[in-house]
């Protein structure tokens, strides 16, 4: 479903991964399950309630991000 590589540079860490034609294919095929799930999850939500939803998960993306940039400011030699 996927494939993995490591890159050249120093950091060993880094890992190159790709999806496969294959992962492509079953990806195309969960996508519609995925969606009816989450209208079905979403379907007793106001548009008040998806609106909350959606400006308290901007926080925390937005929290994710900076948190982020954090540890990467540490971990620079």
């Amino acid at each position: 479903l996927v494939t993995t590589e490591r890159d050249n540079s120093n950091d060993k860490r880094f890992v190159n991964i790709t999806m496969t034609d294959k992962g492509r294919e079953i990806l195309s095929q969960a996508m519609p399950v995925a969606r009816n799930i989450m209208n079905h999850v979403m379907s007793s939500l106001t548009e008040a309630d998806v609106a909350l939803l959606e400006k308290e998960l901007g926080v925390l993306r937005q929290n994710a991000h900076h948190g982020l940039e954090h540890v990467a400011k540490i971990e620079k030699p």
